[in-house]
């Protein structure tokens, strides 16, 4: 079997560069070494140089399209990018079809996919993507070919019970599967550290409206006893919500602010950290969540941001209602005896081995891919 995805970002986080990418970017490059060591082939749609900037990589064939930079950028897409698209896809000559993330390239691949004569599979990556929520963040050319993917989709993949449930209510007869997000689990040859060896917590995400730092800023001058630690970029074009409360974070001597880290650093600042803290708006399954479980580290987060209610039902940290509740979260998890805190800790850990390692996420999705195939390949005799 063939699958071939699209992404631009991907040759980025192959080379570990430092370039801000989404959860989506994370997820698929798990996804490619699965279907690589199921014995599948895969490829990536993406752009114009991208081997010989990426280098000599066994994840996958990047499948160079155009070059984003070049013609004009009102024409790009119909002069550049679609025939490209259209024109590389057919070469490689997949047998599905794969993309994530709400927009013009949702439609764009649904196209192709019908053209090609073959499934097409759309992934849910966000809450708002299901429930219409995305036209906050999807411009308006963008809309309308997403609603078309959607509708053309042979299979759409959801994160959690949330977008399950909007997929199902929208198209009761569309081949739908859930899920989780997997995690590649790094191993801790010093074992979970101690309480007594955390000394901040963490806040990781890109800096945009969604991401709520408005939240974090009202927090950390709440909670001036609490070291907070910040990773992440400053989004092109930062709303006035988020201008303003990273002016005003920047202020506070509680507040540190880290930059871009890759992913080992992600991981040690994770293990280091007495919780990781969410204050999003709206998310599908956070990668961050994972990583935290990894390493031991309860999360606190907005109760409509626990995926399935996974953190309140298996004790994996604390949801919150509302600031009074996020604060009374974070002093009581900063306080927790060291006897308390290490079960959360151990806690975590199991549980993410336990159901997040890609052994078990591919175990679900590389059969559903295979009938996919199957089937669509029945029904067009």
């Amino acid at each position: 079997m063939k699958v071939l995805f699209i992404d631009f970002d991907l040759p980025q986080f192959l080379r570990d560069a430092e370039h801000p990418v989404g959860g989506w970017c994370i997820q698929l490059n798990l996804m490619l070494r699965e279907l690589s060591r199921h014995g599948h082939r895969a490829g990536v749609l993406t752009w114009k140089s991208a081997n010989a900037y990426v280098g000599p990589q066994d994840v996958c064939d990047l499948v160079e399209t155009y070059d984003p930079s070049e013609g004009i950028p009102k024409l790009r897409f119909f002069a550049r990018q679609a025939p490209a698209v259209l024109r590389m896809a057919r070469s490689y000559a997949p047998d599905i079809l794969f993309q994530s993330c709400a927009g013009i390239q949702t439609g764009l691949m649904a196209f192709a996919a019908r053209r090609l004569g073959i499934p097409f599979v759309h992934r849910i990556a966000s809450n708002i993507d299901a429930d219409g929520g995305f036209r906050a963040h999807v411009p308006p050319s963008g809309r309308t070919p997403f609603r078309f993917g959607l509708r053309k989709a042979d299979l759409i993949i959801c994160q959690n019970d949330y977008q399950r449930d909007s997929m199902r209510e929208r198209f009761p007869r569309k081949m739908l599967l859930q899920l989780g997000n997997m995690i590649e689990i790094p191993a801790l040859p010093g074992g979970l550290k101690p309480r007594a060896q955390r000394s901040y917590v963490v806040w990781i995400g890109n800096f945009r409206f969604i991401k709520n730092l408005g939240l974090l800023n009202r927090l950390a001058r709440r909670l001036p006893e609490i070291e907070f630690r910040v990773a992440g970029h400053e989004a092109e074009n930062p709303d006035p919500e988020t201008s303003a409360a990273l002016a005003s974070l920047k202020c506070l001597s509680n507040v540190r602010f880290l930059g871009y880290l890759n992913r080992a650093q992600v991981f040690s600042l994770l293990a280091d950290a007495a919780a990781l803290l969410c204050t999003s708006r709206s998310e599908g399954f956070p990668n961050t969540f994972l990583e935290a479980f990894a390493t031991g580290t309860p999360v606190i987060t907005p109760a409509g941001v626990d995926p399935n209610s996974m953190i309140a039902l298996n004790k994996l940290g604390f949801t919150f209602s509302d600031e009074t509740g996020a604060a009374e979260s974070l002093r009581r998890l900063w306080t927790m005896p060291s006897g308390e805190f290490n079960e959360f800790a151990t806690r975590c850990r199991d549980y993410v081995v336990a159901n997040h390692s890609p052994a078990t996420v591919s175990a679900r999705l590389v059969p559903a891919l295979e009938r996919l195939v199957r089937e669509f390949e029945e029904r067009h005799k």
